[in-house]
Order: C-alpha cells, then sequence, then structure tokens
C-alpha cells in the first residue's frame, strides 16, 4: 500500500506540468520624492503611509516629522491612507512637502533640549492652535509671555491650564513630564 501511494505521488508530480508558482507580495516599495530627492521605503500593503512618519523625516533629514504633509496626485493623503487604499504601483510617487521647517545656518544645530508646546485657544469656537518652543528646563512663563505678546493680551487677564490644572509660569516642561506636542489650554479670566 504504502509502496502504492509512493508511486501515485511520484506518477501526479512527474505527470502535472501545468502547475506554475505564484509568488504574491504583501509589501511595496515607495518611492517620496521631497525638495528633488527621490528616496525608497518598503510598506506591507496595508500599513498606514503615516505610520512611518519619522522614517520618512529621517530619511529626508527632516528635523519635525510634523512639518511633512503627504501628496499623491495633487491630493493631501489622509493620516489613515495605506498603499492599498490609495492603489499605489511600484511607478507612482508621493510628494513630501515640508511646512515650517527651520532652516539653519552654516554650524547650526538644534538644541535636543528644546519642545514645541501647543497652546489651544479655549475661548475660540474655531479651536486656534498656536505652537511655540521652549527649553525643556525653562520656566513656563516665557511662554506665556511669548504668547500674550502675540494674540496683544494682557498676560494677568490669561490663565492657561495643562492636564486641568493653572499654571503659575514657574513650572518647567521637565518638571511637568511635558514632551514636545504637549498641549496647554489658554481662556480669558472671567
Amino acid at each position: 500500500m504504502e509502496e502504492a501511494f509512493s508511486n501515485l505521488n511520484d506518477d501526479y508530480l512527474s505527470d502535472d506540468k501545468s502547475v506554475s508558482t505564484v509568488i504574491v507580495s504583501n509589501e511595496i516599495e515607495v518611492k517620496f520624492v521631497c525638495r528633488g530627492e527621490v528616496k525608497r521605503l518598503v510598506f506591507r500593503k496595508n500599513e498606514k503611509i503615516y505610520g512611518k512618519i519619522d522614517d520618512i523625516a529621517n530619511i529626508f533629514g527632516i528635523s519635525d516629522p510634523m512639518s511633512i504633509q503627504l501628496c499623491f496626485k495633487n491630493n493631501i493623503i489622509s493620516f489613515d491612507a495605506t498603499p492599498n487604499s490609495l492603489e499605489l504601483t511600484i511607478a507612482d510617487i508621493l510628494d513630501c512637502l515640508v511646512k515650517h521647517e527651520p532652516i539653519l545656518k552654516k554650524n547650526e544645530v538644534i538644541s535636543s533640549n528644546r519642545i514645541k508646546i501647543v497652546i489651544r485657544d479655549s475661548n475660540n469656537s474655531k479651536a486656534s492652535q498656536t505652537v511655540l518652543e521652549i527649553e525643556n528646563d525653562e520656566p513656563l512663563i516665557q511662554i506665556m509671555k511669548s504668547y500674550a505678546e502675540m494674540k496683544s493680551f494682557d498676560l494677568k487677564r490669561l490663565v492657561f491650564e495643562f492636564d486641568g490644572d493653572v499654571l503659575s509660569g514657574t513650572e518647567t516642561p521637565e518638571l511637568l513630564d511635558m514632551e514636545s506636542g504637549s498641549l496647554v489650554d489658554v481662556r480669558l479670566k472671567k
């Protein structure tokens, strides 16, 4: 019986010439163009493109990944876009636009101790936001003053809050465990 089964397998393998191997890859090499440079990154077809925004920033030498906007066929792509949802082929190229990238002078270095704080106006129905930079160990009063000046408000009339707590201005981002992109709400005193 074993011998008959073995012969059957041998016959099946040797006689069936119609079987072909099809390799279906779950990955695609996506091309990006930024400032005239073309770079490539490999993505799984269902992987969110913005999930690798740090890698995209890194390959183009962009210091702030949040300043990148990706476009395909002159349309801004959504944050949940994937190579499949965009129907990308290996011939397609995504545009990588950089908004508000600081231009460094020769030998100037961005301090790794600086973070960006997002200040949201709670009184404004449009929820306007302003981004200000501060050293991690610098008192928050510095950005509070800057914000008040920018908006032409008297600092004494503003209340700044972080995680529901009112800020006095003596706190530092480091003391409050703030990270770059932390949100501070501001409102007018009643």
